[in-house]
C-alpha cells in the first residue's frame, strides 16, 4: 500500500514539474513562429507543428492531473456559471496554428453573451477533446461549433467535414 502510494505521489509530482517547462517551450515557439512568419521562412509549417505538439503534451498533463486530483480526492461536479462564447474562443485560440495550417476554420457559432452552468473544466476536456480529433480527421474543411437552447438545456453542438466515425467503431 506504501508503495502505491508513493508511485502515485511520485507520478503526480513529475506530471506537476513537466508543466513549466512545457509552457516555457511554449512561448519560446510562439515567437519563433511569429518571427518565421514575418520573414516567410519555410521553417514555420514545421514550428506549428511542434506548437501543435507541445499543446497536446500541456493538455495531457493538465488533464492528468485533473484525473488524478479526482481519483484522489473524489469525483465531484464544480458547476460555475461562465460565457461559453469565451471557452469556445480559448479552445480555438489553443487549436489556431494547426487550424492555419490544415486551412480548417474553427467557427464559433456561440452568442457571445449565453451563460451556461456546469463544470468548465470538464466541458473544456471533452470539448478539446472533440475539436482535437475533429482537426487530426479533417482535410480542408471545417468546424462549426454551435448551440441549441430549449427552456431547461443547452445543447452543444460541433460539426465537421471530417470522415466521421465508422459504423462499428460508432457501435
Amino acid at each position: 500500500n506504501e508503495s502505491i502510494q508513493l508511485k502515485e505521489k511520485l507520478i503526480s509530482l513529475i506530471i506537476h514539474d513537466l508543466k513549466s517547462p512545457l509552457y516555457s517551450q511554449s512561448i519560446i515557439l510562439n515567437q519563433l513562429l511569429s518571427t518565421n512568419q514575418t520573414q516567410n521562412n519555410n521553417l514555420s509549417p514545421i514550428i506549428a507543428d511542434l506548437k501543435a505538439s507541445n499543446n497536446a503534451i500541456l493538455n495531457f498533463t493538465k488533464d492528468f492531473l485533473l484525473w488524478y486530483s479526482l481519483q484522489e480526492n473524489g469525483f465531484t461536479i464544480k458547476q460555475s456559471s461562465f460565457h461559453l462564447a469565451s471557452l469556445i474562443a480559448e479552445i480555438g485560440n489553443l487549436y489556431s496554428e494547426i487550424s492555419k495550417q490544415k486551412n480548417i476554420p474553427i467557427v464559433n457559432k456561440i452568442h457571445k453573451e449565453l451563460n451556461i452552468v456546469c463544470d468548465r473544466t470538464l466541458l473544456e476536456i471533452i470539448l478539446r477533446n472533440i475539436i482535437d480529433n475533429a482537426l487530426k480527421y479533417t482535410e480542408n474543411g471545417h468546424i462549426e461549433i454551435s448551440t441549441i437552447q430549449d427552456i431547461d438545456r443547452i445543447t452543444i453542438i460541433v460539426k465537421d467535414t471530417g470522415i466521421g466515425i465508422n459504423n462499428d467503431t460508432l457501435a
